[in-house]
């Protein structure tokens, strides 16, 4: 997601250091950025599980981009190859059912 953001920002033209990954799990370091860095944050997207997206959610100071659960919807067009579709299925969603997959 990181990645893609960056390029995005890439091809708008706008600095590509606008947006940073946070590579920590440090629970008391989640709890900073939550109260937005004394405004030096502007969005919070977690990714994690349950407990994390509903912490963030509950606690965050600064705007979210977030879901919890429900929204596990795959479209897949007729001219798709669907062995294909059906591969990228199974991985967005079973690769480990206990986390949010891509289809989530």
């Amino acid at each position: 997601i990181h990645a893609c953001m960056v390029e995005g920002l890439k091809a708008a033209g706008l600095p590509q250091d606008a947006i940073q990954l946070v590579l920590t799990t440090d629970r008391a370091a989640v709890g900073e950025m939550l109260k937005g860095l004394a405004g030096n944050l502007d969005v919070i997207i977690p990714r994690g599980g349950k407990s994390l997206v509903g912490r963030v959610q509950t606690e965050a100071r600064v705007p979210v981009f977030a879901h919890l659960e429900g929204i596990c919807h795959l479209y897949v067009d007729r001219s798709a190859k669907l062995d294909m579709a059906v591969q990228i299925a199974v991985n967005a969603k079973m690769r480990r059912t206990g986390v949010c997959g891509a289809a989530e």
